[in-house]
């Protein structure tokens, strides 16, 4: 009986920690950067969040879904809780990223200029 119970024991403790192969980790989990700095990008969780870095300042950006999946193309909808107090938060309620294996590119626009940015992943 008290092998049982340990076994047990032992079985309810790895099954806590150890994760469910559902939730294997995704290849684009990490820290993100533009070549410049600008953009810091993290993604975790099947989330991406990037900051807008000028000077000293850092400022949300974007928040929202990020689950890539077979094409290149990931929609990511926004966390628009977070966004609306974001100083420097898109209001896009979309964003479309395309993913290569080693570079996450989106569409940004600031005063009627679009600009295509490029993050690579951060070592």
């Amino acid at each position: 009986m008290y092998q049982f119970v340990a076994v047990l024991a032992v079985l309810v403790v790895a099954a806590l920690f150890i994760p469910e192969s559902s939730q294997a980790r995704s290849p684009y989990n990490g820290t993100w950067k533009s070549s410049d700095g600008t953009f810091v990008a993290s993604i975790k969780d099947n989330t991406i969040r990037i900051n807008l870095v000028v000077d000293d300042v850092t400022g949300l950006y974007w928040k929202g879904t990020f689950k890539k999946h077979k094409s290149e193309m990931v929609v990511s909808r926004a966390d628009r809780k977070v966004l609306q107090y974001a100083a420097f938060g898109s209001s896009d309620p979309d964003k479309l990223f395309v993913v290569k294996q080693h570079e996450i590119r989106f569409a940004f626009r600031i005063e009627g200029v679009n600009n295509v940015i490029s993050l690579r992943r951060s070592r």
